[in-house]
């Protein structure tokens, strides 16, 4: 890439790096607006009336399936911190990548939140991704959101 850079135009390089960072990037849900990340994740994304969007990827370790992953989420956040599940289910993502969807209620001690969080595992470019995404907010402000937020999470990946 650096090579290639270097024989390229200043407009050209320029180009090329915004086609990267736009093939790369998460697609934002209708009603939200890309922030600066506060916690080093890949996206960041708010409604105005305070709902949070994100997506993280992290490398994976080749024996990790999409069920190894899914079960450790279940675990953290069911077992561990309290969780409802509300649905959950298989999902496939525009690239044809299998997911997994988790729609989950905040303990009662955190008020009526709503939660969802999307897996996806994806190998590319030699290396496992799991790619997780994340909405969450008062149930009132992300239940007539998730049309968008999930058409926005299956046009991403």
């Amino acid at each position: 890439m650096i090579a290639l850079l270097t024989r390229a135009t200043h407009g050209a390089a320029l180009v090329i790096l915004a086609f990267l960072a736009t093939s790369c990037a998460s697609i934002v849900p209708d009603g939200f607006v890309p922030v600066a990340s506060r916690y080093g994740r890949d996206l960041e994304a708010l409604s105005a009336d305070g709902a949070l969007y994100t997506a993280t990827s992290h490398p994976s370790p080749e024996e990790a399936t999409l069920e190894f992953w899914t079960i450790a989420v279940k675990r953290e956040l069911v077992e561990r911190r309290g969780y409802a599940i509300f649905m959950e289910g298989d999902v496939r993502a525009k690239s044809g990548a299998p997911g997994y969807e988790l729609c989950l209620r905040t303990p009662a001690s955190l008020g009526d939140q709503r939660y969802l969080l999307t897996l996806f595992l994806e190998s590319r470019w030699g290396e496992n991704r799991v790619h997780v995404i994340e909405a969450a907010g008062p149930t009132d402000l992300v239940d007539p959101k998730l049309p968008a937020i999930r058409e926005a999470i299956r046009a991403s990946y």
